[in-house]
């Protein structure tokens, strides 16, 4: 049901638009300030291995069956030597060689236990696509070791419900169902209201006479030699005492009539209105700056809450792998960095520059700096 939810526009957008911004700007390493090591050395290789092994592809692509199914997981071909099903052997490590994105209905967890859902021992790859270039076999029914599967979860559930779903979480297209489809009933009703805005009106004198007296064959006949006479030559062939005319409905208001609608559907997803429906807000949103604001912070909010631990472990086996960017070198200070999905205007970093243009001038009148600080 989800899959043909997603071929709906309305819904592809709420699924995409969040995987789509979180992959625009490249994640990448962050760097402690106590380490004493030149930036230029270590983030270009790490930047180009990310771009060479296809990795901000497959995290696009595996946000969006988090966000589609209600889980999703990135499967870690790891060159280590070892069979699946062993933990990654991190002192053999030799190159994390490819991610594959899987949703949570081909990543089945074997034991899913209250005291941590999120880390089951194994999990069994139930899908019919192909993992490898090597890969001869049509379907694969594959058990690995949680180690090797980078799990991106979805929306939060209590454990009951949890339990139920496989340790997995909620779709967030499950979230907004019951929203969404009063919103597709009340655009079915203005479909047919748009439909019979126009209604045609055929004037027959002594109508109700005819029918009284029992010749409702002869009117039937009458209003046939209507349909065909319009069908053939686009016209009607009326007596002169008929009359033929439309009467028209007022349409006044019906744009504004889906607004509360599409209102909880914005509601039940925290979105402003402007961004779900791709409209330029008016008003005081002062030229659409606060929705942008709010907008980057919906998906910074994602970011932290559903893809920072396994884009953190996917980054952590990288850094160890012998023939990875920096060789197996060891970072004791480093973490996720997730590029701010917010851009400033020119005007707003003209402004920033001219403030702290003034509070330099005030810190070297007061002699706290001096220019050269400064």
């Amino acid at each position: 049901e989800l899959e043909t939810l997603y071929t709906y526009g309305l819904v592809r957008r709420i699924v995409d638009s969040i995987a789509n911004e979180c992959t625009r700007e490249l994640t990448t390493l962050k760097l402690g300030a106590e380490l004493e090591v030149d930036e230029n050395d270590i983030l270009p290789p790490f930047d180009e291995y990310l771009k060479q092994t296809y990795f901000h592809h497959a995290l696009s692509e595996v946000v969006k069956y988090q966000r589609l199914y209600g889980g999703a997981g990135l499967l870690l071909l790891c060159d280590d030597g070892l069979p699946p099903d062993e933990p990654v052997d991190e002192t053999k490590l030799r190159a994390v060689v490819d991610y594959i994105p899987l949703s949570r209905y081909e990543l089945i967890p074997e034991d899913v236990t209250i005291t941590d859902y999120s880390r089951p021992e194994f999990y069994r790859i139930t899908t019919s696509q192909r993992l490898t270039d090597q890969q001869t076999a049509s379907y694969t029914n594959l058990r690995v070791h949680r180690s090797r599967v980078a799990r991106f979860d979805g929306l939060w559930l209590p454990w009951h419900v949890r339990s139920r779903n496989n340790g997995w979480g909620q779709s967030v297209i499950a979230s907004i169902y019951y929203a969404l489809r009063k919103y597709w009933t009340a655009q079915d009703g203005l479909v047919e209201i748009a439909q019979d805005a126009d209604l045609f009106v055929h004037k027959i004198p002594g109508l109700f006479q005819r029918v009284a007296a029992g010749n409702e064959s002869d009117l039937k006949k009458r209003l046939e030699a209507n349909s065909l006479s319009r069908s053939v030559y686009g016209g009607l062939a009326i007596d002169t005492e008929e009359d033929v005319s439309y009467l028209n409905r007022s349409l006044a208001g019906l744009k504004d009539a889906l607004d509360p609608f599409l209102q909880e559907i914005a509601m039940a997803l925290g979105w402003p209105v402007s961004i779900l429906t791709g409209e330029s807000p008016g008003g005081m949103g002062k030229e659409g700056r606060f929705e942008e604001r709010q907008w980057a912070h919906i998906v910074e909010s994602w970011q932290q809450n559903y893809m920072l631990k396994p884009v953190t472990q996917v980054f952590d086996l990288i850094l160890k792998s012998k023939e990875g960017p920096l060789g197996g070198r060891q970072l004791q200070s480093w973490s996720v960095d997730f590029p701010s999905v917010f851009v400033e205007t020119n005007k707003e970093k003209a402004d920033l520059r001219q403030q702290m243009a003034q509070v330099d001038a005030q810190y070297v009148q007061l002699g706290v700096l001096n220019p050269l600080e400064v």
